[in-house]
């Protein structure tokens, strides 16, 4: 399956680095630029100073959730999904319309997430 990805720009948020770090792998494998955040100061800055064509976002962050930063993103125009783990059906509730990855994920499923995003603008 080709993906309308290459040369696209991601912003990735998840508190446990690794985790993040498997998804900017697998985007990054596929063309896209991919700024990785670990905390909502971190993501801002990153949605404020960069051009972002997608996000895939973790609802909980440490002490946090991402509701402010999910906010921002339906404010910018910028097409998001969930990335979460324990909340998965929560989120498909309280968010309805948003996509919902749960953790674990597969490549494919963080692939066709990614370009359902973007084939949506």
């Amino acid at each position: 399956m080709t993906h309308p990805l290459p040369g696209r720009t991601a912003l990735v948020v998840d508190d446990e680095f690794l985790i993040g770090a498997m998804i900017e792998e697998i985007l990054s494998s596929q063309g896209v630029t991919v700024f990785l955040a670990t905390h909502d100061a971190e993501a801002s800055a990153y949605l404020r100073d960069n051009h972002i064509d997608f996000a895939l976002i973790d609802y909980k962050l440490h002490d946090s959730s991402t509701e402010s930063l999910s906010a921002r993103l339906a404010e910018s125009g910028v097409p998001f999904a969930f990335c979460t783990g324990s909340m998965a059906e929560e989120m498909q509730r309280r968010f309805p319309g948003i996509m919902v990855i749960p953790k674990p994920f597969s490549e494919s499923a963080i692939l066709e997430v990614a370009s359902a995003l973007v084939a949506g603008e």
